[in-house]
């Protein structure tokens, strides 16, 4: 164990001694007819996040720019951060999962790494090698079932880091096993247990809009404590708000049961009949580790009517 430990370190220490080996080589980086030297590159570091949306620089530029500022700061986390983002646009590329255990390491935006990498698991599982033209490459059960459960182990650890909106992708990951595999999926009893349901209202369209929870506690005869929590809006390229129902946040209400049974059927039920939107109707029921997931495309107002019977608005 000592030598094995050894050698990881001393390969590291390599990789790191190449990387400025090689910058050292190469010819000045420039960054809009600025030289990039060490008085200068934490700067452009921090400007990243106003040029990731390659709105600025053109894809390949972007590219160079990353790996120009990566050969001089390798070890900061928001350029790890940015390299993982880049490196995805090329979905063999699996040097991603290296950057964002990095930051994940370094505590600089966990939530999304994990993310990220449960996403990716996910993505191995239906990848075509787009080298080999003469075949697809088929994955066995066993390495797909490998690969799902470490997608579903990421996704609920984006989940309990705080990005609420990763329960979609646990659910989604759960529905693709049952479908592959041929399983039923979980039923969802709410006699004994607690609920959270968390959807997506889409403010903004394609673009954004925030999520609302409503956790659900059984208080005996067929009466359940229900508790509203609306999250900030959030649409792409403009500052968070505020929803509307915000000001509701932490009311408490009576959810009868038969208004919930209303809901889970419209949820389980539902079929969109083909019909695909750019800006769906996002749903999770969790229980436990087990979650019921919807995306809906048509026009849906089940959950909207299970709210307004319990919280009134």
């Amino acid at each position: 164990m000592y030598n094995l430990k050894c050698m990881k370190i001393s390969l590291a220490i390599v990789s790191i001694l190449l990387v400025h080996v090689s910058f050292a080589q190469k010819a000045d980086c420039f960054f809009r007819n600025e030289r990039i030297d060490s008085t200068n590159v934490n700067k452009i570091i921090n400007s990243l996040n106003t040029l990731s949306s390659g709105y600025t620089l053109s894809q390949t530029e972007y590219a160079n720019l990353l790996n120009c500022l990566f050969s001089m700061d390798s070890l900061n986390p928001k350029l790890r951060f940015y390299q993982a983002a880049n490196s995805l646009a090329d979905i063999n590329d699996t040097v991603y999962f290296k950057h964002y255990r990095f930051c994940i390491d370094k505590d600089f935006e966990t939530a999304t790494c994990y993310y990220n990498m449960g996403a990716g698991y996910v993505n191995f599982v239906f990848l075509n090698i787009q080298n080999d033209t003469s075949k697809i490459h088929k994955l066995t059960d066993f390495e797909k079932t490998k690969l799902l459960n470490l997608a579903e182990r990421n996704a609920w650890l984006s989940y309990s880091s705080g990005f609420k909106q990763a329960i979609f992708l646990v659910g989604e990951i759960q529905k693709i096993k049952n479908e592959l595999f041929k399983t039923p999926p979980a039923n969802i009893d709410f006699v004994q247990d607690t609920l959270t349901i968390i959807a997506i209202i889409r403010d903004c369209g394609e673009f954004g809009g925030h999520a609302e929870t409503i956790d659900i506690i059984n208080s005996g005869d067929d009466i359940y404590a229900a508790t509203f929590h609306s999250d900030s809006i959030y649409c792409q390229g403009e500052k968070s708000r505020l929803s509307d129902n915000s000001r509701y946040n932490g009311l408490q209400a009576t959810a009868l049961k038969e208004n919930l049974n209303v809901l889970m059927n419209a949820i389980t039920t539902h079929n969109d009949n083909g019909v695909f939107s750019n800006a769906p109707f996002e749903i999770a029921v969790v229980k436990n580790k087990d979650v019921l997931f919807r995306r809906i495309n048509l026009k849906w107002t089940s959950y909207f009517d299970f709210r307004m019977k319990t919280f009134r608005f």
